[in-house]
């Protein structure tokens, strides 16, 4: 029926009776290759398990052993009526019917990379603390204020709907009409959560998204938007939509509340303020034993002049270029005068390529430095194998040949 349903993301489902074909037809539609979960379901393993709530009784889910998802990593979907509320710190997902599951892609790779993210912050705390380096927060007191959502688009039938059902529960909405107001906004207040307007043109967009880190971003609407955390459709039941931006927006931690080191720590480059080489040698191995826990990849990206040492100018312009175009979970390091590392988390090989690219060319447009640095910088690219050691890994990423061409 599915000829290429073979290549499909597997998720596994729990039901019971005779819900399954229409249920497993929804599934195959948004692009899953939905098989029937066997007991005891196995939760060490990154592959969604769906349970069907209407179907499925809690004496038959403790048979099943769910009860053992615990404190681990496996996404479990809720599909159908809740008789009780979801905790807003769960990490479960919740679907209430068949014309959601359309969303389902989006959600499950929010979720992953929230944990992502979360995992690499204490793996982070975890090689500071070896190195017995203090750690620090910017702005000890606690952030008690609601959380900020910027909605950008016309003010008009579908904001003011949008703006009353998120302060009832609890998140603040501030409204941009221009993409340059929506700038100033993002410049001013620490946001959760970026809403966008369909209607906005491509270019407004590009530049609103552009060096927003890992700020969710979401499309209002009902299609599907390439490179953005998901759509977000109001038209059909705006409550629904409310609660799950609510919830959304309440789960996504601040960037200002991160963990700092002070500068001049052994774990930092005192020129530049980047992670050292001894910082990056720790902390490797750590890395690659959760990217083999949460099943995903993990690339070392080298940028190196291939020419002599970089001058301190010219040092303190690339590393700033590479910072800007990095993710939270990514990790650069200095190594000496003459190149970078940067940790890729759940990057493959082709996306550190793409990325080796980009910078090159934003390097090349650099203004105040050398015309002509661009093209004295090097790449290579190692992904993670099975069969690599922190060590062999760091120097297969050092050795071998080195790209002087943009990548394709």
């Amino acid at each position: 029926m599915f000829q290429l349903s073979f290549q499909d993301p597997q998720i596994e489902v729990v039901f019971n009776g005779n819900r399954h074909p229409e249920l497993l037809t929804a599934l195959a539609a948004a692009g899953f290759r939905p098989v029937v979960a066997d007991a005891p379901i196995e939760f060490r393993t990154s592959v969604p398990i769906l349970i069907d709530l209407a179907s499925v009784s809690p004496a038959q889910l403790d048979q099943l052993g769910f009860s053992a998802a615990g404190e681990l990593n496996r996404p479990v979907i809720l599909f159908g009526a809740l008789s009780h509320p979801i905790p807003p710190n769960s990490q479960h997902i919740h679907i209430a019917g068949l014309d959601q599951l359309a969303s389902l892609p989006a959600r499950l790779d929010l979720r992953r990379r929230s944990q992502l993210r979360e995992n690499e912050r204490q793996l982070r705390r975890e090689t500071e603390q070896a190195f017995g380096n203090p750690l620090y927060f910017e702005g000890q007191a606690k952030d008690t204020s609601s959380p900020k959502v910027l909605y950008v688009g016309p003010i008009g039938t579908r904001f003011l709907p949008l703006s009353k059902g998120l302060a009832a529960r609890g998140v603040q909405v501030f409204a941009a009409m221009t993409a340059q107001t929506a700038r100033m906004h993002l410049d001013a207040e620490p946001f959760r959560l970026l809403l966008l307007d369909p209607s906005r043109s491509n270019s407004d967009i590009e530049q609103l998204v552009q060096g927003r880190g890992d700020l969710p971003v979401f499309i209002i609407g009902s299609g599907a938007e390439h490179g953005f955390d998901g759509c977000i459709s109001l038209d059909e039941d705006g409550e629904t939509a409310y609660e799950f931006i609510a919830q959304r927006a309440k789960s996504v931690p601040l960037r200002t509340q991160l963990p700092k080191v002070r500068l001049g720590a052994t774990s930092h480059d005192p020129l530049t303020g980047l992670y050292s080489e001894a910082f990056l040698k720790a902390h490797l191995p750590r890395q690659m034993e959760a990217c083999a826990q949460y099943e995903t990849p993990l690339t070392l990206l080298n940028l190196r002049c291939r020419d002599g040492v970089l001058s301190s100018d010219e040092m303190l312009a690339v590393s700033r270029t590479i910072v800007a175009n990095l993710r939270e979970t990514d990790l650069l390091s200095r190594i000496d005068q003459t190149s970078f590392i940067a940790v890729l988390r759940d990057t493959p090989y082709a996306g550190a390529a793409q990325l080796a690219s980009r910078l090159l060319q934003v390097i090349a447009q650099l203004e105040g430095v050398n015309s002509g640095l661009a093209n004295r910088i090097v790449w290579r690219a190692v992904e993670r194998r099975g069969s690599f050691t922190p060590e062999g890994l760091l120097q297969s990423a050092q050795s071998g040949p080195y790209s002087r061409s943009l990548a394709a």
